[in-house]
């Protein structure tokens, strides 16, 4: 159980370098468990902006783990430009 712990911490600590600098623990812990729903890599834009179910699983999370208003609106902001226009991306609100 401690391999366990140490490894998810590993792994949540080199996803967080891969996100944008000044975004929420709760908006980095929501966006990678999201993505993680359809196998996609972090770096992967057309994967994650064009799963219904990554957007949708960014919707229940976020306003559940991020209790500051600003850091559900940063985590929205940053989905909305990295993926405007792609396909089957429809933009949080």
């Amino acid at each position: 159980m401690k391999s366990f712990v140490a490894i998810s911490a590993i792994i949540a600590a080199v996803s967080a370098q891969s996100f944008p600098a000044g975004l929420s623990t709760c908006a980095v812990s929501c966006f990678s468990s999201a993505i993680s729903i359809k196998d996609c890599q972090v770096t992967d834009q057309k994967c994650y902006c064009a799963k219904a179910p990554i957007q949708e699983a960014l919707k229940s999370c976020v306003p559940e783990k991020c209790t500051k208003k600003e850091d559900v609106k940063a985590v929205y902001d940053m989905a909305n430009k990295m993926c405007s226009g792609a396909p089957g991306y429809t933009a949080f609100t």
